[in-house]
């Protein structure tokens, strides 16, 4: 699943790009939605795990920058990143408990991408970036 591409201004001022992006990010979110529920208990999923993490930080980040963190649906992703954090701490071991609350939040998360200005998305996006390149530079520092 390759969720996110920074969207660039000639995405983001014709409203027809952006139809196109985001009937593509629908796609690929609805796709791994499915498989959420086709995991096995047990069943090592890091990449899916990763993917997910990075869709919802994303559309977290931009709630954030937005002015919105207090909103019923950062809540949700915030449950779900929660949901993924432990799923991290369990060597990416998937529990199927799980599924529900990711599915919930990536739904949300969908909605939020395509209603949000295409520069605080992209805000977001290199904020959520800039941080893994932190956290992946000071786990090497270790």
């Amino acid at each position: 699943m390759k969720p996110f591409n920074v969207v660039d201004m000639q995405i983001a001022r014709n409203p027809v790009a952006r139809a196109i992006a985001n009937k593509a990010l629908d796609d690929a979110v609805k796709l791994f939605q499915m498989r959420l529920y086709l995991l096995a208990d047990g069943e090592h999923c890091e990449s899916d795990a990763v993917a997910a993490t990075q869709v919802l930080a994303v559309v977290s980040e931009a709630l954030f920058l937005a002015g919105r963190e207090k909103t019923p649906e950062h809540q949700v992703i915030r449950g779900a990143l929660s949901c993924l954090v432990q799923l991290a701490r369990r060597g990416f071991t998937w529990k199927a408990v799980d599924a529900g609350a990711i599915d919930a939040a990536l739904s949300r998360a969908v909605d939020l991408y395509k209603s949000m200005k295409a520069q605080t998305i992209n805000m977001a996006w290199a904020n959520v970036m800039a941080t893994s390149r932190r956290l992946a530079a000071e786990k090497d520092a270790a």
